[in-house]
C-alpha cells in the first residue's frame, strides 16, 4: 500500500506558503533529507530561474531560521521597510544586533 501526503501549505510556524514551481515529488524529496529552510531555497530559486521575483521574496521570507548577517544584508540593501513587508523572521537579527535593529542605520 502507497502511502500518499498531503500537499504543504503552511510553515511549520503556519505562514502560508507561496507558490510552488517545484513538483510534490522534488518538495517531498527536499524534505526527506533536508529541512523546510532548504526547501525555501530551492523554491525561491526555482521561482527566479521562472522570473517570479515576488515568490522568490515570499519563499525567502518564509524561511525559519535566516541568518542575522543575511538579514542585516538585506536590511543595508533593500530596507527596514522591505523587511516589514514581507514579513522576514526577524528574531535571530534581534538576538544577534538588539531589538531595535531595524531602526539603527548601518553600512557594509
Amino acid at each position: 500500500m502507497e502511502t500518499t501526503t498531503a500537499p504543504l501549505t503552511t510553515s511549520p510556524s503556519g505562514k502560508k506558503l507561496p507558490k510552488s514551481y517545484l513538483s510534490a515529488k522534488e518538495r517531498e524529496l527536499i524534505l526527506l533529507t533536508e529541512d523546510f529552510d532548504a526547501l525555501c531555497s530551492a523554491e525561491s530559486s526555482a521561482a527566479m530561474d521562472a522570473g517570479d521575483r515576488d515568490t522568490f521574496w515570499a519563499w525567502m521570507a518564509v524561511v525559519e531560521n535566516p541568518s542575522p548577517n543575511s538579514l542585516m544584508f538585506l536590511k543595508i540593501q533593500r530596507g527596514a521597510q522591505f523587511i516589514r513587508d514581507w514579513g522576514f523572521n526577524t528574531a535571530p537579527a534581534e538576538a544577534a544586533y538588539g531589538a531595535d535593529w531595524l531602526e539603527k542605520e548601518y553600512q557594509l
